[in-house]
């Protein structure tokens, strides 16, 4: 059974710290091997386990360093999935005005880059942000 796969199960099952060393050692497994994009794949799969703990400052700087990954790697879907995560992250903490520039550039890069299905399910978001700006 791979570490992925064990973290994941210790997840479903609340036990987090035990998920948490796991995902670790994954990453310090992928960044010994300089593997870019199972880093990547690491960090998404940390930041969206901590942001549905309730430790979203944790997430968040997880989610900093996948954008920096994603744009490395010239992952515009990965990269537009990665500010709305952080958008979601910002609003939850009732930060907007953080949130909102994250979406329009998310919706930027899936409309340049041919992810219009992606573009469509940004739109909305988009769309409500702007008219809830104060």
């Amino acid at each position: 059974m791979t570490l992925g796969l064990k973290s994941l199960i210790l997840d479903e099952r609340d036990r987090l710290d035990e998920a948490m060393a796991l995902y670790k050692k994954q990453e310090a497994i992928r960044r010994e091997l300089g593997d870019r994009s199972g880093l990547a794949t690491s960090f998404q799969t940390q930041a969206v386990t901590l942001a549905e703990r309730g430790r979203p400052d944790e997430a968040m700087a997880l989610l900093e360093e996948l954008e920096m990954i994603r744009r490395e790697l010239d992952d515009h879907q990965g990269l537009a999935s990665c500010l709305i995560s952080q958008a979601f992250i910002d609003l939850s903490l009732g930060r907007p005005r953080e949130g909102l520039p994250k979406v329009e550039v998310a919706y930027q890069v899936a409309s340049q880059h041919q992810l219009g299905a992606l573009a469509q399910r940004i739109r909305p978001v988009l769309d409500q942000l702007k008219q809830a700006r104060p």
